[in-house]
């Protein structure tokens, strides 16, 4: 499914979706590690009291920032896992139209396969069909 043009579709769009968030990411990481910089640096300055409120404060901006980043991550997970589905159930119907019109009983994963005949192989016919009638699957 990787090889063909939607799963490549959905790969790129993963990535760049990926990339933009690790991008985004790495800012915010920078900008805590300059507040953490700062804070410490106030440590002497600030009265006990006051310190221990920027500290408070600086420790939820980096439990909100983990929050995020894991809820980004399992948005992203559950997009690809999405969208590969959607890519299977387009091409259940295509193996079953092929396996009717060549009278082929079983199709098996090459996954699955030890040992076979080259000619047995049909992946390359169903790459070509799957390519024809799907070009991409949109990202939800």
């Amino acid at each position: 499914m990787n090889n063909s043009l939607a799963g490549k579709s959905i790969i790129k769009k993963l990535d760049e979706k990926t990339k933009f968030n690790k991008k985004k990411f790495e800012e915010i990481e920078k900008n805590l590690q300059t507040e953490e910089r700062n804070i410490i640096s106030k440590k002497n300055i600030l009265s006990e009291k006051e310190y221990l409120i920027e500290v408070q404060l600086f420790k939820k901006k980096v439990e909100d920032y983990k929050v995020s980043r894991s809820k980004t991550i399992n948005q992203i997970t559950k997009i690809k896992n999405v969208a590969q589905t959607n890519l299977t159930e387009s091409l259940t119907p295509i193996l079953a139209d092929y396996a009717k019109k060549n009278s082929i009983s079983y199709i098996i994963p090459k996954q699955g396969i030890i040992i076979g005949k080259k000619e047995l192989d049909i992946t390359s016919q169903i790459l070509e069909i799957l390519n024809s009638k799907i070009k991409s699957i949109e990202l939800q």
